[in-house]
């Protein structure tokens, strides 16, 4: 008998003139053998006990994700070849195709939202499989052609299959520092069948729907399947859905590996604004374009772009890690006696974003401080070729933040001249390629990799300003 309990076939090695049977589909899709319109077009008639009236109803028996199932396809027999495809591509699935990015999200959000909240419960724009009509039928506004059923549609068909598909992190902390960047290596994973081969030699892999196999634009060689499409995140703020940024991977499915991968997103502070910690939602999605930072009311981006296999929102958290306030206070600055070199005095007073649930000392792992001066409207690093990397400065270890009952934590580095003790030395000359002046005016840069601590993992370092200020 041409099937298990999972998977309908025909062993043609030992079986060639053996064909499916009623009995074959209805044991692996747990149906009675009716006939093959009822199995192949998923339909089982419903009697209601109230009102004794009957009506044809979906049975939901039939899978989406194994390829070999019925499709709608005006052929009356099983034809050769991609078959399995459909006439659309899109291998008897209802998937929705947007062209703009912006009305796409706002449905991909509103199907994961209930009374103005995430709701992680809810699956939004769902693959719903999508059987044959049969012959020509008209019904109000249900009219299409000839979609016969095919019981050979079955043959390989396979309860067990699943789709490629990814996954997001549950729980996941996510950091934005004040520039607005996420930068994550460990947002998604796909995964990927199992490896079972069965008896007859053939594959779960061979029997599930792949990357190569959905084609949701159409069938043509010019249509890109799922393997050339990007995997993109939704990142929305759980208690005010319309807050939201989306990205994709700078790498299509097909250049997938192996692991949890990210990629950073640009324009995030519309989801953290000015709160340090904040429950948010990650919305899946699959594109057939790069997006990076796209936000509500940007301009338009077009592409094709649709929802991650029914998969619904992911519950994270963003936590702000940066400055919240940078000061710098010289007390001296030094030259010595011929004006060629010297030093500044001071303190440098940092303020630092944390969550609400840190509540104990902690330390920013690098601190790097360089002094920039202005010439002709740009910035350069003294005593260097290199604009805008700040130069002549030190770099210190280990800085502790105090962390007080309000936020944000503090800390403060102080500068001592050149040969003290208790502090670090900012040196300045008057040689190189952009040396000191007097009356020049200048600016400090600062930029600070956080340490691991509590629920922050480090991310991009991050980078601020001190005022100007001139050295007479």
């Amino acid at each position: 008998m041409p099937h298990t309990s999972t998977r309908v076939y025909i062993d043609t090695s030992t079986d060639p003139d053996t064909g499916i049977t009623l009995e074959d589909v209805a044991a692996v899709t747990g149906r009675s053998a009716e006939d093959a319109g009822q199995l192949c077009g998923d339909m089982i008639w419903h009697t209601s006990a109230i009102t004794g009236e009957g009506e044809w109803v979906r049975a939901n028996a039939t899978k989406a994700a194994p390829k070999f199932k019925p499709v709608r396809n005006e052929n009356m027999w099983r034809q050769q070849g991609e078959w399995w495809r459909g006439t659309d591509g899109k291998c008897g699935l209802d998937i929705a195709v947007y062209d703009d990015l912006e009305d796409f999200i706002d449905d991909l959000v509103a199907g994961c939202t209930t009374s103005g909240a995430i709701d992680f419960t809810k699956n939004p724009l769902p693959w719903a499989y999508l059987p044959p009509r049969g012959l020509a039928v008209s019904s109000g506004a249900d009219i299409h052609g000839t979609e016969p059923y095919r019981l050979l549609d079955f043959n390989r068909y396979n309860s067990d299959a699943v789709f490629t598909a990814p996954e997001l992190q549950t729980g996941k902390q996510i950091e934005v520092n004040t520039s607005g960047v996420i930068s994550d290596n460990n947002l998604y994973k796909v995964n990927f069948p199992d490896s079972v081969t069965y008896a007859d030699g053939h594959t779960l892999a061979e029997e599930s729907l792949g990357l190569n196999d959905i084609k949701p634009t159409g069938t043509t060689a010019g249509d890109a399947p799922l393997a050339d499409y990007y995997v993109g995140i939704v990142f929305v703020d759980k208690s005010n859905p319309n807050n939201w940024v989306a990205a994709t991977d700078t790498d299509t499915i097909s250049d997938y590996v192996s692991g949890w991968v990210g990629f950073t997103v640009q324009n995030a502070t519309g989801i953290t604004g000015t709160v340090a910690n904040k429950e948010i939602a990650m919305i899946p999605f699959l594109s057939d374009t790069q997006v990076s930072g796209f936000t509500p009311n940007s301009s338009p981006e077009l592409g094709n772009f649709i929802s991650a296999y029914g998969i619904g929102a992911t519950q994270a958290w963003v936590h702000r890690f940066g400055f919240v306030d940078l000061a710098i206070s010289l007390d001296n600055k030094y030259w010595d006696g011929n004006n060629t070199a010297g030093s500044l005095t001071g303190t440098i007073s940092i303020e630092v974003i944390s969550g609400p649930n840190h509540t104990s000392n902690f330390t920013l792992q690098t601190v790097q401080v360089g002094i920039e001066i202005l010439e002709n409207g740009s910035w350069y690093a003294v005593n260097s070729d290199s604009q805008g990397q700040g130069g002549a400065g030190f770099t210190a270890s280990s800085v502790t933040m105090y962390h007080g009952t309000d936020e944000p934590a503090t800390g403060s580095i102080t500068l001592v001249p050149s040969g003290q003790s208790g502090g670090y030395s900012i040196f300045m000359d008057d040689t190189g390629l952009h040396p000191f002046v007097n009356n020049g005016t200048y600016r400090l840069k600062m930029t600070v990799t956080p340490s691991v601590y509590s629920e922050l993992t480090p991310g991009t370092p991050a980078t601020v300003y001190s005022p100007t200020f001139t050295i007479p």
